[in-house]
């Protein structure tokens, strides 16, 4: 049998409202670990960052370090 178009059209936002709720799920449960990483410690630490990514971490964080002392070094431009 033929659905209505009403009945279509309410299937529709029911398959978008599932959607939605799925995808707020996942960005709570996304949220949820990774506080549960900051509270664990050293996950988002600079030496944690370097050693699952090294390449990452040079790209953002490792070229404003100081070699030497693990420093970052000062912003030019807030320094001025």
């Amino acid at each position: 049998a033929k659905m209505s178009d009403e009945a279509m059209a309410m299937g529709e936002d029911d398959g978008e409202l599932k959607a939605y709720r799925e995808k707020i799920l996942v960005r709570n449960r996304r949220m949820r670990k990774m506080q549960e990483l900051m509270r664990e410690g050293d996950y988002f630490s600079a030496s944690s960052l370097e050693t699952r990514a090294p390449s990452l971490y040079h790209e953002y964080v490792g070229r404003h370090v100081r070699h030497g002392n693990n420093t970052l070094a000062p912003d030019p431009i807030a320094s001025a």
